[in-house]
């Protein structure tokens, strides 16, 4: 968010940095000074190492009050990073509340009518290796028997850290200059999946997690806990993974879902797939649709490729994105 508002407003002058701060040095300057402490500060029982923010945030109040802002060009990229859940609002006023909620700018977690699909990543690594994860994945739903509609989501993480850094949850090896911002780590995540309620679980892959990975020294079976989150029209699942450095574990789930994902619509067969996006994250994703066969296609997402029976569509999660495909069974 900071960035894209930056580099709508230009720099902004930060109390006590020694140059403007701008889209491309802000982050940098917030990791240098999360780090960058002295004696007085740590004695000082008020001293916060994330006080930078609070400055950053009131030099971007002061520059926008001034009046030296382009308010359309701030006002798209507020709005953009709204939508891609860079920003989450909640307000104590009804009207409002029902606002947020139609453009999804509440962080709710939403299902809709037919199939749909979340990834949370969580890092329980005491790090800042997400900063450094790269994500990605594929999703296949069989339609071909349209009273078992199943489903095969693959989740990729590439861990770009130093491959040289050990497995160690707590207390483990710390590169020169991270002591205070360690990123080149092993990546511990407990990942959820959310799908439709009434979706079953057919097989998956889990790890299972050597004791000496883990901050208690007690190992974790491979395992998928069923989550009971109560989360309307929706099942989540959830595991832990970790992946060490300059390595990529991919996660596989096998699901059965349920047979109300597809709606039958003016002699048209529906099918309708939305993906929330979890906030702050980028993620790449391929969506694999296979109809029957000898079914005749009638509509699919603008630059899905078509095969026969089978549709593939590529995409980024930056936003939300609802995907409807209908065909017609002679």
């Amino acid at each position: 968010m900071l960035v894209e508002m930056l580099s709508v407003l230009g720099p902004i002058e930060v109390e006590d940095a020694p140059y403007p701060i701008d889209a491309n040095n802000v982050i940098a300057y917030i990791r240098a000074e999360k780090t960058r402490n002295t004696e007085e500060d740590l004695a000082n029982p008020d001293w916060n190492n994330k006080e930078s923010l609070n400055d950053i945030s009131s030099a971007l109040i002061r520059k926008v009050f001034a009046g030296d802002v382009e308010w359309e060009k701030l006002s798209n990229v507020f709005v953009s990073t709204l939508n891609k859940h860079h920003i989450l609002l909640q307000v104590d006023n009804p009207s409002m509340t029902s606002f947020l909620a139609r453009y999804g700018w509440d962080g709710v977690v939403r299902a809709g009518d037919g199939d749909f699909l979340m990834l949370v990543d969580s890092n329980i690594g005491f790090n800042k290796t997400n900063a450094i994860i790269e994500t990605s994945l594929t999703y296949d739903i069989d339609l071909t028997d349209l009273t078992k509609p199943t489903s095969n989501l693959v989740v990729f993480h590439q861990n770009n850290a130093d491959s040289k850094v050990p497995c160690v949850q707590w207390h483990g090896i710390t590169l020169e200059g991270q002591e205070s911002y360690p990123v080149d780590r092993c990546y511990w995540d407990y990942m959820r999946v959310y799908t439709p309620a009434g979706t079953e679980l057919i097989d998956a892959n889990p790890q299972a997690i050597p004791a000496d990975w883990m901050i208690r020294r007690e190992s974790v079976p491979a395992q998928v806990d069923i989550l009971e989150e109560e989360i309307e029209g929706v099942q989540g699942f959830g595991l832990l993974k970790v992946v060490p450095g300059d390595e990529t574990v991919a996660t596989n789930f096998e699901f059965m879902l349920p047979v109300h994902i597809i709606k039958f619509q003016d002699n048209l067969m529906v099918y309708r797939l939305r993906i929330q996006k979890q906030q702050g994250t980028l993620v790449s994703a391929i969506i694999r649709v296979h109809i029957p066969n000898g079914a005749i296609i009638q509509s699919t997402p603008s630059g899905a490729i078509i095969q026969d029976s089978n549709i593939l569509i590529e995409t980024d999660l930056r936003e939300d994105r609802e995907i409807e495909i209908t065909f017609q069974i002679p």
